[in-house]
């Protein structure tokens, strides 16, 4: 018999990742408030038994790992994990202002396809990082995976599109402010203090996605 921490211990380290990165991968799929953010302390005390997760949590920490929740809950028996490969494609900023779905690359001589672990909207892409104003967490040439099908939270790193139709990634922070029709005004901040914010008071901006997974060039 073993413990939930014990289970959720023994499948992220069938995964060959660290407390740390299991706490991003679920940061990256919880959509609650930042006030829900995950952390290596967090990650910790669910496996040592200090907390228990609730069904939400469950869900998330499954998820991150690519099992079933009620296999994480109830299913005593830790099982081999058969990890699953998927393949996203990797637009350009161009094409990532046109996509809306697969379709949107019609015409496009093609793009390469990006195999990947974490399972994310059929309609997800990734896009390569241009310049240095997401250092030092992002650097130029890192690819980041997006799921347009994400509504973006304050603190989650997201892709918009500016007024040139052309993709930027920044920090997704509300405003605390809505436009007529209920949508939160929003600034998308730099990482790196020596470039400029961008607000959607100021300038046409809109969201296409939420940041999944970022893929590191050396």
């Amino acid at each position: 018999m073993t413990t939930l921490g014990e289970r959720i211990k023994a499948y992220r380290e069938q995964l060959k990742i660290s407390q740390k990165e299991l706490a991003e991968r679920c940061n990256d799929i919880d959509d609650r408030s930042e006030n829900t953010r995950w952390g290596q302390p967090r990650i910790a005390n669910y496996e040592k038994g200090n907390r228990t997760p609730d069904l939400e949590d469950i869900s998330i920490i499954s998820k991150a790992l690519g099992i079933l929740p009620e296999v994480l809950a109830f299913d005593s028996n830790v099982s081999v994990i058969e990890e699953k490969i998927y393949r996203y494609p990797l637009l350009s900023p161009i094409q990532a202002g046109l996509w809306t779905d697969i379709k949107s690359l019609e015409g496009f001589d093609g793009y390469e396809m990006i195999p990947s672990t974490v399972i994310a909207s059929e309609n997800s892409f990734y896009l390569r990082i241009e310049g240095k104003s997401m250092l030092p967490r992002f650097n130029e040439g890192d690819l980041v995976l997006i799921d347009p099908d994400i509504m973006p939270t304050p603190g989650k790193f997201v892709a918009a599109i500016n007024g040139d139709n052309e993709a930027t990634f920044k920090q997704y922070k509300e405003l605390g402010t809505r436009t007529p029709e209920g949508i939160p005004h929003f600034e998308l901040v730099p990482l790196n203090p020596m470039f400029p914010i961008l607000s959607s008071l100021n300038q046409e901006i809109r969201i296409i996605g939420v940041a999944r997974e970022r893929v590191e060039t050396l």
